[in-house]
């Protein structure tokens, strides 16, 4: 074997440890949990612009190896699935994350593809994620990404390619050689994700998994990516993250493994917006919205500079949208949900919206700040004043789906049910349901596949 740099040695040796016999079960339904949210992440988003265009771009590609694509009745190459699936993900903006961690989400959507293509198991695939589950968290412990204007699909590029190494069953030399090829030309900047005008933001993960899962294609074929990436003359420690030491990839955190870790969205929406407006739906209740006096948001000010910006002097944007807490607010009192529709040109129009927004304040609150004036959770005080004098206040730490307070499994199969109907017949739907939760014991992937190219989806 040639020398391996010690993160690359890290990986290597992690990778020839997973084994699906030792996973804990607790772990292997974390993972499958996981999987029945990305395809209701993947079904949310699989209408909008960057999921229509990857499929306009893999229709014009068959042949082998073959995957399924979301809404594309036939099979397409493996890279346009990919890049299907995941760009439907992360456009749905529903998708799981791990607080301040990158979204897991396109890590099992890639290596579905790839188990699919290659004919693996059930149990490889739940292998396979589980590793890269285990990888990508331990690289964004120990190797978080400086303000120097790299994004964090660099992670998920890294992870996606050991769990394909993996699935693909390569050899120590071969995984290390997928590891540098994934790295070496896809170093991602992350000036797009601070230009919301421009599409690219939802193809960031969806390229970095792709390339990723090409490059243990080109090592499986032989091909020999540069020696020390990591460690090298002008390798990622001299470029991009400085030095650090990847140790105890297999570790777990309170006795739960990454895949038991994940948080997951009850709403479309930014992640920090996701407690206040369970919150305000909670307050609100079924009183009418002109009852509605005033809404105080009380949150901390990490919180405050993401999400209270004023409204845009011109219309709303969806992207602002997503973004605004007062904007959320203000759909939460109208519509009394939050949901796809909440991002259409008919709400972002809505003229109820000058009288509404007015009611709603969005203001920094000291206290919520914890011990060095970071907060554990994503802490939240909603008050709600009626006309009658009425006025109520709900307050939280840990907001419901987050990692400390998941969402139950019931929770998360009422999410996939929503986002899935109208894509799918009741049948189909309870078919796929059924089946995703069965994963560990389904005889194969190839019924999952095909029930995704059944997805009733746009196409222009």
């Amino acid at each position: 074997m040639k020398e391996l740099d010690p993160p690359t040695r890290a990986i290597v040796d992690y990778l020839d440890s997973v084994d699906y016999a030792s996973i804990p079960p607790s772990a292997v339904h974390a993972v499958t949990r996981n999987f029945v949210d990305t395809v209701a992440c993947m079904a949310a988003g699989c209408d909008d612009q960057a999921a229509r265009a990857t499929r306009a771009y893999a229709r014009t590609a068959t042949g082998t190896p073959a995957a399924s694509a979301i809404g594309v009745p036939g099979s397409v190459l493996l890279n346009g699935a990919i890049l299907v699936n995941v760009a439907a993900i992360r456009e749905g903006e529903f998708h799981d994350d791990e607080q301040t961690r990158p979204p897991r989400s396109p890590i099992a959507a890639a290596l579905f593809a790839l188990a699919e293509a290659t004919g693996a198991r059930p149990a490889q695939f739940i292998e396979a994620v589980f590793g890269s589950y285990q990888l990508a968290m331990a690289l964004s412990d120990v190797a978080p990404l400086p303000p120097t204007g790299f994004a964090q699909s660099l992670h998920i590029s890294i992870s996606v390619a050991a769990g394909a190494a993996k699935l693909l069953a390569l050899d120590a030399d071969q995984r290390a050689n997928a590891i540098a090829i994934a790295i070496t030309p896809s170093l991602p900047m992350g000036v797009p994700e601070h230009q919301p005008d421009v599409a690219w933001g939802p193809f960031a993960s969806a390229q970095a998994a792709s390339t990723a899962v090409f490059a243990a294609r080109l090592a499986a074929a032989g091909i020999t990516g540069p020696p020390h990436i990591f460690d090298g003359n002008e390798a990622l420690w001299d470029t991009v993250t400085g030095a650090f030491e990847l140790t105890g990839i297999d570790r777990t955190h309170n006795s739960l493994t990454a895949p038991e870790r994940i948080a997951h969205r009850s709403y479309p929406a930014c992640r920090r917006s996701q407690g206040t407006l369970r919150l305000l739906l909670e307050l609100l209740g079924d009183s009418p919205s002109a009852d509605v006096e005033a809404i105080t948001i009380e949150v901390t000010d990490q919180a405050h500079q993401a999400g209270a910006a004023a409204p845009p002097p011109g219309r709303w944007q969806a992207e602002d949208a997503y973004h605004s807490l007062p904007y959320l607010a203000a759909r939460a009192v109208l519509d009394r949900d939050i949901s796809a529709s909440t991002y259409t040109s008919e709400r972002l129009d809505d003229p109820r919206l000058a009288q509404t927004l007015p009611r709603i304040s969005v203001v920094e609150a000291p206290d919520l700040a914890g011990t060095g004036g970071r907060a554990a959770g994503e802490p939240a005080r909603v008050t709600v004043r009626w006309s009658d004098g009425r006025e109520r206040t709900l307050a939280q730490a840990y907001p419901r789906g987050h990692a400390r307070n998941p969402l139950g499994d019931a929770e998360l199969s009422a999410k996939f049910e929503a986002s899935v109907a109208g894509r799918l017949s009741p049948k189909l739907l309870d078919e796929l349901r059924t089946r995703l939760w069965n994963l560990p014991g389904e005889p194969g992937l190839g019924p999952i596949a095909a029930l995704l190219r059944r997805f009733s989806v746009a196409n222009h």
